[in-house]
């Protein structure tokens, strides 16, 4: 989601929920589509908002297991594992913010 504050757009809101509620873990495919997705709205937010009027981008969360969406270990929201070893997802954003 972009938000407008003060005529400086800011993505405010950042966390992609992935993984089977049945079995309670995330696929290689679910992790590799995750980081796909976090590339896309850091790709989108610097190539569409001016440089001028980006405010930032806020990733509400370090590890899966210490987010509000983690459910139990049934969802993987964030760019780091329970263990903090990073995730596939944590590729995407970087690479996003050096034009990869």
């Amino acid at each position: 989601m972009i938000i407008a504050c003060l005529m400086r757009p800011a993505a405010t809101y950042f966390a992609f929920q992935y993984g089977s509620s049945r079995f309670a873990i995330l696929t290689p495919l679910e992790e590799n589509y995750q980081a796909q997705v976090y590339n896309y709205v850091v790709t989108s937010y610097l190539k569409y908002v001016p440089k001028a009027q980006q405010y930032g981008i806020t990733i509400w969360g370090v590890s899966d297991n210490t987010s509000w969406l983690y459910n139990s270990g049934k969802e993987f929201p964030l760019m780091y594992h329970a263990d903090f070893s990073k995730k596939v997802a944590y590729s995407g954003v970087l690479n996003a913010l050096s034009g990869k």
